[in-house]
């Protein structure tokens, strides 16, 4: 018996195949971005899979952390 439920790879799978439209319209120089983004929304799933979170808020979430982790590092480096 198959599966009714995607897993969350699946979903997350589904989600960035929809977001990919739209990288198709960016000009080349927003692609590298759009990439990055895509690699940082992906970069938690087993945490977002094992809260239970909806795919598509833990994406964002996961990518929103990460944004962050990366400005605190250019913070602390302005620091030194």
């Amino acid at each position: 018996m198959g599966r009714s439920t995607p897993t969350l790879r699946q979903a997350t799978d589904t989600l960035v195949e929809r977001f990919s439209r739209m990288k198709s319209c960016m000009r080349s120089s927003d692609m590298e971005w759009f990439d990055a983004l895509i690699r940082m929304g992906r970069k938690h799933s087993p945490e977002i899979s094992e809260a239970g979170l909806d795919p598509e808020t833990g994406f964002f979430i996961s990518a929103l952390m990460e944004i962050l982790k990366k400005m605190d590092d250019l913070t602390q480096s302005d620091k030194v």
